[in-house]
């Protein structure tokens, strides 16, 4: 009987000791599982970590981020901690789920439990290329003049992306050439005159593309100047030589001097006779038209050195600044072939040539090139072949010349011959 008490005894003690363990680990899982606060009891935070601290998103993206709440024992906490958005665009839930807005930009967010805030950075970036425009969408050209061309490539909100994309050009009317690092190509126009739809094309992956039109056209010709060969401001010098062509002086107070009679035809006209103007007028016309403007000259129109031993298709040709030529230059071409070369297109240079020599080749034709020049023009013991036409003065001694030579279109200058034979473009 004894016996049997005791083993009921201490069952009964036992079974008591189950429960209050249980009660005990209740309880401890009660301050496990409390909200964030308090100071020193088991359920209080001690540390926050947020899970990625640092993420890159598109626009319009989501990321989840995460958080371990911890006391000071290491324990991790079952807390509901606050998120917030400290900075930039975009959204948060109070389950950490940031969703990004539709513009590219840096977002701080927040996570806050008893005091204790951690922050992460969401980079977001913009999305992926959904369309592409190319700029200008028309453009008309001579052959070789150049025309930049700018694309903008942007994503689904409307954002601009930096995104190189591939230039080509389908059509045969030029080349294009990418500027590296950018989002611009320069368009070279060929010498196949037309009209080319489509003909610049621009993609981002491979099927995101746009395209611009191209039209060919012939630069306008020289202007004919009532057969004047010879063109100055206020003087025309002649010594020696010879002159085929009309000759004359702008201003009615100015000179020619008698020497300068043609020896089989034209005309030397009184100082500022009526055909003198018109001519002269024409004159400052055409100088203003061939003036240089933004886009005229590639790197490879834009010329440097003597030109000597060089070979030149019809197209406008740049020196930045002036030209000094010797040497023998080839143009080649056909009958409907133009060239105009500027001369000092960065705002000042002369044009200079000594024993150089002009030759045409194919059936390219001397009165279809023509030298534009800033200021004055001087050519000695030369054989030049185009039509002259300077700011200043212009001066050609000894030699040949095959065209016309007009100077003074910038107010002042002469145009003086000696010893050179030269004939006039009609």
């Amino acid at each position: 009987m004894k016996s049997v008490m005791k083993g009921r005894i201490l069952q009964a003690l036992a079974s008591r000791a189950r429960v209050a363990r249980v009660l005990a680990a209740v309880v401890v899982a009660g301050l496990l599982t409390a909200a964030c606060g308090g100071s020193t009891e088991p359920g209080v935070t001690a540390s926050v970590t947020v899970s990625p601290t640092t993420a890159t998103i598109p626009v319009t993206g989501t990321q989840q981020f995460t958080v371990v709440v911890k006391n000071a024992a290491g324990d991790v906490l079952a807390v509901t901690p606050t998120w917030s958005i400290v900075s930039g665009g975009g959204t948060i839930t109070q389950s950490g789920l940031f969703t990004a807005g539709t513009l590219p930009g840096t977002t701080v967010i927040a996570v806050t439990c008893s005091g204790i805030t951690v922050n992460a950075t969401i980079t977001v970036t913009t999305g992926a290329a959904v369309s592409i425009a190319v700029l200008p969408q028309t453009t008309t050209l001579f052959p070789g003049q150049t025309q930049t061309f700018t694309a903008t490539v942007k994503d689904a909100q409307g954002n601009i992306i930096t995104l190189a994309p591939t230039w080509t050009v389908p059509n045969p009317p030029g080349t294009i050439v990418a500027n590296a690092g950018t989002m611009t190509a320069v368009f070279t126009a060929g010498g196949t005159l037309g009209s080319f739809p489509n003909t610049v094309s621009a993609c981002v992956n491979v099927t995101i593309c746009d395209q611009a039109d191209v039209i060919v056209v012939s630069p306008p010709a020289p202007a004919a100047l009532s057969g004047f060969t010879v063109l100055g401001r206020a003087a025309v010098t002649c010594t020696l030589g010879s002159i085929i062509g009309d000759v004359g002086a702008f201003q009615a107070s100015g000179t020619v001097t008698a020497s300068c009679g043609p020896v089989t035809t034209g005309t030397v006209h009184a100082p500022g006779d009526a055909a003198t103007v018109a001519a002269y007028n024409n004159f400052l016309a055409a100088y203003i038209a061939r003036a240089p403007q933004p886009g005229d000259c590639d790197a490879a129109h834009t010329l440097t050195g003597t030109l000597a031993g060089i070979t030149l298709a019809p197209g406008v040709y740049c020196f930045s600044a002036g030209a000094a030529l010797t040497g023998l230059l080839t143009l080649n071409g056909t009958s409907t072939g133009l060239w105009l070369f500027k001369i000092g297109t960065t705002g000042t240079g002369d044009l200079t040539t000594t024993n150089f020599t002009v030759t045409m080749a194919g059936t390219a034709l001397p009165c279809n090139v023509t030298w534009w020049v800033r200021q004055a023009a001087s050519m000695s013991d030369s054989f030049l072949k185009g039509t002259v036409i300077a700011g200043t003065g212009v001066t050609v001694t000894n030699g040949t010349f095959n065209g016309n030579m007009w100077g003074g279109a910038s107010g002042t200058g002469d145009a003086t011959e000696t010893g050179t034979a030269v004939t006039g473009c009609p």
